[in-house]
This record gives C-alpha cells, structure tokens and sequence, in this order.
C-alpha cells in the first residue's frame, strides 16, 4: 500500500470526524434555522434587567431601589442539543423559561430574578392589605389609656349614685348607664372594656375592646337624659356627657381615628438601557398599580 493512498484514507477520516464534531448545544434565534416550518429546539427567553424602585412612605426608608431581572418574552432563543463523537453529558436547566444552567455553567440571575419577583409581590400584598384592612394606630399607649377609661367609668358610676341619691333621673335611665345589681348597663360595658384593656398582652384584644367600647357609645347615644332640671341635673348631666366624650377620644386612640393610615406603598419599574454607550431608564407601565 502505498504512503500517497494511506495519507488519502487518513484525510478522508479526519474530514469525517471534523464534520461530525463535538456534541454541543446550538443556540439560534430563527426557529427555522433548521429548515423546519416548526419552532426546533428548546424556546428561552433571555433576561433584561429592570430597576424597581418602591415609594414604600415610610420616613425611615422612604424609597427602596433594586436590580432585577425579567425575561425578555419579546426575542426568545431556541437550544438544540447536537450528538458528536463519544459520549456527552451537556446539560440545560431552565427556571420559568430562563436558561439557569449549562452544563456546569451557572447564571446567578435566575436566582436574583426569583428572589426580586417575590419581593415585589410580597410588597403588593402588603400594599393591598393595608388597602383593604381596618387600619390600627400603632404604638398607642395601652397602659394609659387603661387608666384614663378606669377614671372615666369610676366618675361616671360616682353621677348614677349622685343622681339615684337625690332622685334626678328616673330608674330606667340610671339603670341603662348602670345598674349594680344587675351588673349592667353602659358603665358594665366599660368595666369590661377595662379589664381587657388593663391586662397583659392588650394588644392582642384590641378589636374586642374596640367593639365593647363602641358598644357603650352607642347605647349611651339611646338614653334620653332630658333637658333642664336643678342645677344638680344638669350638672350630673354634662358631667355624664363629658365622660362619654372621654370615651370616644379613647376608641380614636385605639383605632387611629384621628390619624390617615398609611399610604400603600408606590411600585415603579424601568427598564434599563445603557446599549448606546448612555445609561437610559425607561418606565414600564405595571396593570393596577400606575
């Protein structure tokens, strides 16, 4: 055999393990890249990036900013794996439709762009919370209130046994403010009201004292004290009132009447640019929320 006819064969095999050669993955844009009429390969969407920027009104970290990325549904990419000579173990891994991992090789946004994404929605369902929620004053002194409605209902039980003395109201009257023995009336509600208000842990009982002291105005409000009278009805009349208003600054307290709940917080996006050589923000409408 001779050399010329050995180096034609030698040739021959190396022009047919070139064409042939290495398993790899293909990554194309044009999904008939391949002669197909049909979308080949696997579709991935490549990721932008995004600052989102969140008003959240809190004085402390009034806006908070973060980098995220978003996959980009606009320009997808297809991957086909193609078989070589030997064995392969080329992997992909996707997370939503991004391309997370290829072969040992990690893209650390996936991680990042989940994470922002959950944070985001997090945000949102505390912004419609508080939309939706009966807003509570934070911070209120439990302790003081406590004793401020203590002071009230006891004066309050001092009148009704003033009034019963000197006969300035009539039972039913005295009766529906307080009745001892009964343990009733609108006094009652309050002793209530106090001892959930005076015990440890009040916090927690906010709403049941809330509805108790609620309870009580409004049944006060159904009492027809009259009109006129001695000087010592009246007296023990506004007195009466003046308590109640006592009453209801406490339930303002409680329940932040007197104050606006906090705004929800502002979520914007943008989408950034910086491919001209220039660093360009450009805002991204978000349904619902703008």
């Amino acid at each position: 055999m001779s050399g010329s006819w050995m180096l034609g064969i030698a040739v021959a095999i190396v022009g047919s393990v070139a064409a042939s050669g290495c398993a790899r993955i293909a990554f194309y844009d044009d999904p008939k890249q391949f002669n197909s009429d049909h979308e080949t390969g696997i579709k991935i969407y490549q990721t932008k990036p995004y600052l989102m920027v969140v008003r959240t009104g809190n004085k402390d970290t009034p806006i908070q900013g973060t980098i995220i990325y978003l996959p980009d549904m606009k320009d997808p990419v297809y991957a086909k794996a193609w078989s070589g000579i030997g064995t392969s173990n080329l992997q992909i891994t996707l997370s939503n439709g991004i391309l997370s991992t290829v072969g040992q090789t990690v893209d650390s946004k996936v991680p990042e762009t989940m994470t922002a994404i959950g944070s985001m929605i997090s945000s949102l369902a505390s912004a419609a919370e508080t939309g939706s929620g009966v807003y509570h004053a934070q911070g209120t002194d439990m302790g003081e209130q406590a004793k401020l409605l203590q002071t009230t209902k006891e004066d309050m039980k001092r009148q009704v046994d003033t009034a019963r003395t000197h006969n300035l109201f009539s039972v039913n009257v005295l009766n529906a403010i307080f009745d001892p023995a009964k343990k009733s009336g609108v006094v009652r509600q309050l002793d209530d009201a106090y001892d959930l208000l005076n015990a440890p842990g009040a916090e927690a009982h906010r709403d049941e004292i809330v509805t108790l002291l609620t309870q009580a105005a409004d049944q006060f409000d159904k009492i027809d004290l009259g009109e006129g009278g001695s000087g010592e009805a009246q007296n023990v009349r506004t007195i009466l009132k003046n308590d109640m208003t006592v009453v209801g600054l406490i339930l303002k307290k409680l329940t932040g009447g007197d104050q606006k709940p906090p705004a929800p917080p502002i979520v914007q996006l943008y989408e950034i640019d910086n491919s001209s050589g220039k660093l360009v923000l450009t805002p991204v409408q978000i349904p619902g929320l703008q």
